[in-house]
């Protein structure tokens, strides 16, 4: 719902700045299609997805319960508690409106945590994700590589080649970046696509609004496998699921986003 939500909601928008020189997509722009997307994801997997998935009762002796003990009242640091609130509302309040660009309000707001004493200095440092970091920025040379060499525009070219009608480019890219979203990082899937949105887009003269947009929900369509995204794999072993049940309980919901996705963000976004 928001362009800090997930990785290729940063993507796009950044590719939408620097590579074609327009404007972004707003904060909560992306709530346009989050909002329905998530009701009817919600209502698929509370009536249909989880028929699919394994119905026995969890083990309990199998669960640690020491794993689950909150953190004890000594550790918290309650007098902190206010303060963190209000720097986190500020932090999202610049981003929303515009006040602060997304990353000095991030910077910012990552510093101020630090100097106001909510995290120490090596509390902050341990919990960035360096690998996600390293992935992210590792990607962004592929990406520009896949424009630079024109692999981006050979295979815009192909599909302009066979798809002429708008619905169905969207479509395609949607499909396609579903798919392999579900086998590798939705970061770097977003990052691999986006090139190749905006010269299929270029190519067929549409705008590049709605493919991009739909480059980037696809790539957060990680249903279908317990690799796809960290949460899959986080509740893989507490739920004793098998890598066949994300296959039965994802693709209906993988379906209604695709359809929801393909009768939305033409209205949002027209070509």
């Amino acid at each position: 719902m928001t362009v800090i939500g997930t990785p290729p909601n940063g993507i796009v928008n950044g590719m939408l700045h620097d590579t074609l020189s327009l404007q972004e997509f707003g904060f909560f722009e992306f709530a346009k299609v989050g909002i329905p997307l998530t009701i009817v994801g919600i209502a698929t997997m509370a009536f249909i997805g989880f028929r699919f998935l394994p119905q026995e009762d969890l083990k309990r002796e199998d669960i640690d319960v020491s794993e689950l003990k909150d953190v004890p009242d000594e550790q918290l640091r309650k007098d902190k508690m206010w303060i963190a609130i209000v720097i986190f509302a500020f932090v999202v309040a610049s981003m929303a409106t515009g006040f602060i660009d997304l990353e000095t309000a991030a910077m910012l707001g990552a510093a101020l945590v630090v100097v106001t004493g909510c995290v120490t200095m090596k509390e902050a440092f341990q919990s960035v994700s360096w690998t996600t970091i390293f992935l992210f920025a590792g990607m962004l040379p592929m990406s520009k590589a896949m424009e630079d060499t024109g692999a981006a525009k050979l295979i815009a070219e192909t599909v302009v080649a066979h798809v002429s009608s708008p619905y169905m480019i969207l479509g395609a890219v949607f499909i396609v970046t579903a798919i392999i979203t579900n086998f590798m990082s939705n970061t770097a899937t977003a990052a691999l696509f986006g090139p190749i949105a905006i010269a299929i887009a270029k190519g067929a003269g549409v705008s590049p609004y709605p493919i991009l947009m739909g480059v980037a929900i696809a790539a957060s369509c990680c249903f279908l496998t317990p690799i796809a995204t960290p949460p899959n794999t986080i509740v893989l072993g507490p739920a004793n699921y098998r890598f066949v049940d994300y296959v039965k309980a994802g693709w209906p919901l993988q379906l209604v986003s695709f359809i929801v996705s393909m009768i939305v963000i033409p209205i949002f976004w027209p070509f």
